[in-house]
């Protein structure tokens, strides 16, 4: 491979990546931010990242996590840790359990191939500044390496 065409790849894989963890917004004023996890696994250790500008701090937000999973996730459940932290000192950590299933292979949410399922966080969220929010999901401690999880979306809805 030439220097020039790995200069290019490289640039190519940064531009996705940037563009990958970016959150976009609606006419609504919902904003989404969306994680994949290569190969559907999910690694212990491992954080996943989304990040939000608020602009306005009066409003609450409701956060609401999307899963995609595929049938080769081995658990009715998804156990997670959910930190919200702002730059100017904001923190906020919830333990998030997220039932995925009522059975083995009697999956509650949408989908044939891929199954999506919506859930809304506990309490809307009020930031206390215009800041950029970052939220960060985590396997907690000790988990394995989780397969069959192929993408995580986090939005952000306006309450109002």
């Amino acid at each position: 491979m030439s220097r020039i065409s790995r200069e290019v790849t490289a640039l190519i894989g940064g531009l996705m990546l940037l563009l990958g963890g970016a959150a976009c917004s609606s006419a609504d004023g919902n904003l989404q931010s969306v994680c994949s996890l290569p190969s559907a696994q999910w690694c212990a250790g491992d954080t996943l990242t989304y990040q939000f500008l608020i602009a306005d701090p009066r409003t609450a937000y409701r956060v609401t996590l999307l899963t995609r999973h595929n049938h080769r996730y081995p658990y009715t459940t998804l156990d997670l840790q959910m930190i919200l932290s702002t730059p100017s000192g904001y923190r906020r950590q919830q333990a998030l359990h997220l039932p995925l299933a009522d059975r083995p292979g009697h999956w509650q949410g949408s989908g044939v191939g891929l199954i999506q399922t919506a859930f809304a966080a506990d309490a809307p969220v009020r930031f206390p500044h215009s800041d950029l929010c970052r939220i960060q999901l985590a396997l907690p401690a000790p988990t394995d390496t989780l397969v069959g999880i192929e993408s995580i979306a986090v939005q952000l809805t306006p309450v109002p």
